[in-house]
């Protein structure tokens, strides 16, 4: 007789990595709402400065704006950022200590 294998949800897996990861900072002394961002996403940036998303990927593309690849993402250091934006206020992931810390 076999046996059916149901895997657990996508966010299922996320929530667990969130406390493990929670766990492992607490454990190291250091509060996850102190880690600092240190790149970010063209969403992120588009929700930060107004600038279209689109916007954010044609200066990617051109190489008018600095990024690098992890994962298959395109991400802009921070220090990038405050060179072309200036200083960068939180997001609101960053001010309620959300699931996307430190990238």
């Amino acid at each position: 007789m076999k046996r059916l294998v149901v895997s657990e949800a996508p966010w299922a897996r996320h929530q667990k990595g969130e406390a493990q990861l929670k766990r492992s900072t607490e454990a190291m002394g250091v509060s996850a709402k102190r880690l600092k961002r240190i790149a970010y996403s063209a969403r992120e940036i588009h929700e930060m400065t107004g600038v279209s998303e689109s916007g954010i990927r044609n200066l990617i593309r051109r190489g008018t704006l600095r990024a690098v690849q992890w994962d298959g993402r395109w991400l802009v250091p921070a220090s990038v950022l405050e060179e072309t934006f200036g200083p960068i206020a939180p997001t609101g992931r960053e001010q309620t200590g959300g699931s996307e810390e430190a990238v």
